[in-house]
């Protein structure tokens, strides 16, 4: 008996523990939140904090009908509409992160990006060619990121690039404030693609008529504003 307890006292046990940093959050890197039908892109989430062990996230999606995830975060898209991509942390709290999609009949056509030029030129970008005439576009202002848009701008003219870049040229009724911001609704675009923006004037303005830096080089490009040597603008 003694020796049995002699040789159970010189048996050890070792247990290691791993002390671990619990996830904080999740955030889905977006490269777009728009897809055609048919389509895929590729979604990457941010676990942190970036020392942690924890960093493989779960995809899920709202509506299978409308799009798919992959394990990998590919999502494809299957019939047009909106549809809810979610990443969840593998660790036991289960931190999440959420991007609302939308995927795009085939025929869509819609609004890529918008730039306010100068005080009185709005740039719209599409997707996709397609002619359209001034009055398709409505463009409104407010003041600030908070509250409604409350000034509706005329439109004198556009010039169209290639059906899928337009000037809008504003009347001289309103001018956009620096700082302030613009939406741009087109009207009778095909498909559910996206058809209202808005974009904020950040640009110093820098002379009388309210150009832009930015704007100034392009018309002078586009020969549509003469340089006055003596330094005192443009006309």
């Amino acid at each position: 008996y003694r020796d049995i307890q002699k040789r159970i006292k010189k048996k050890k046990a070792k247990i290691t523990v791993t002390v671990v940093k619990k996830v904080t959050s999740v955030a889905i890197e977006k490269p777009k939140n728009q897809l055609y039908v048919g389509n895929s892109l590729t979604l990457k989430a941010t676990v942190k904090p970036a020392s942690g062990s924890y960093k493989k996230v779960t995809w899920s999606s709202s509506d299978k009908k409308i799009a798919t995830v992959t394990k990998a975060g590919v999502v494809k898209g299957i019939k047009a509409g909106n549809v809810t991509i979610k990443a969840t942390s593998v660790e036991g709290r289960q931190k999440k992160a959420s991007l609302k999609m939308t995927v795009m009949a085939t025929n869509s056509v819609g609004i890529a990006s918008v730039e306010v030029l100068s005080n009185d030129v709005v740039r719209v970008s599409l997707d996709k060619a397609k002619a359209l005439t001034n009055k398709q576009f409505k463009i409104e202002g407010k003041r600030y990121s908070y509250g409604t848009y409350n000034r509706t701008y005329s439109v004198s003219n556009i010039r169209n690039y290639d059906n899928r870049t337009y000037d809008i040229k504003l009347t001289d009724d309103y001018s956009v404030e620096k700082d302030s911001y613009v939406r741009v609704t087109i009207s009778d675009l095909p498909g559910n693609g996206v058809k209202t923006m808005e974009a904020q004037l950040l640009n110093e303005i820098i002379n009388e008529v309210g150009m832009t830096k930015r704007a100034v080089k392009y018309y002078e490009e586009k020969g549509l504003l003469s340089v006055d040597k003596d330094n005192n603008g443009y006309r």
